[in-house]
């Protein structure tokens, strides 16, 4: 198993964990503070790299059964005097226990900030991942 998806699986355990502690409490199961979301059945995150003043982002979905949706993958700058919008979709599937990766925003320079979203639509349900990204600081923390 490689770095990456060890990673992963760590930080799955762990989100799980607070997932459960969350709905015993009456709760609901759901993280937005650094993007990632979960229905219990299935997680998402928008993972965030930051190589050479280049910033990656992108979507990921991780589901323990057999799922087939469609998703949407927003990204928009945020202040400054240029804009970006950018809008991805398309059709996705998982459920290995694998982390899927889809979508795919590149941005050069330094210093911007960005509002990222993604929605995952499957079995007539909703779930949505939204990330504040300041490239030079959460774009350098948040590894997934």
């Amino acid at each position: 198993m490689d770095k990456r998806k060890e990673m992963f699986r760590v930080d799955y355990v762990w989100r799980l964990l607070f997932a459960g502690a969350a709905l015993i409490s009456g709760g609901t199961a759901a993280h937005s503070g650094d993007g990632y979301v979960s229905d219990t059945r299935v997680q998402c995150d928008i993972e965030v790299r930051e190589e050479r003043n280049m910033l990656r982002m992108r979507g990921v979905v991780l589901a323990d059964d057999a799922l087939q949706g469609v998703y949407e993958f927003e990204v928009r700058s945020l202040g400054g005097s240029n804009s970006t919008s950018i809008h991805q979709s398309g059709q996705f599937s998982a459920g290995s226990g694998e982390p899927e990766y889809f979508g795919l925003a590149q941005f050069g320079g330094t210093g911007a900030s960005y509002n990222a979203k993604l929605t995952l639509y499957f079995d007539a349900e909703e779930l949505v991942c939204n990330k504040r990204i300041d490239q030079g600081k959460e774009a350098s923390e948040k590894r997934i």
